[in-house]
């Protein structure tokens, strides 16, 4: 049981530091009549490799890459790490969005 617990302890390590890598930026907000839209810059190590928009009215989030690898591996992640929800990329942009979201709560 220790050494199950030591693999995933250690391939939880592993997936935050890949984690690491990505941010986002410049998060625009805009209400509509059926919720809030937004939109962001999705990067990598400090460079912006796509764009992330969710329009407000209740579907799924849009993605568009401007480098195919950064996508491919953008993609893998989100399935490592939220392999058992339904829109993996989504829970990822989430926890991306999460600290630009605390820092502006924070300075109001």
């Amino acid at each position: 049981m220790k050494n199950i617990i030591a693999k995933l302890a250690s391939i939880e390590q592993k997936l935050l530091k890949i984690a690491s890598k990505w941010t986002v930026k410049d998060m625009n907000y805009d209400e509509t009549h059926r919720g809030i839209a937004w939109d962001c810059k999705i990067l990598k190590d400090g460079k912006v490799v796509g764009h992330c928009e969710n329009r407000g009215y209740g579907g799924a989030n849009s993605y568009r890459f401007t480098d195919k690898e950064a996508e491919k591996e953008f993609h893998e992640l989100a399935n490592k790490k939220y392999r058992h929800v339904a829109e993996p990329e989504a829970e990822l942009m989430e926890e991306l969005i999460k600290p630009l979201e605390d820092k502006l709560k924070n300075s109001l």
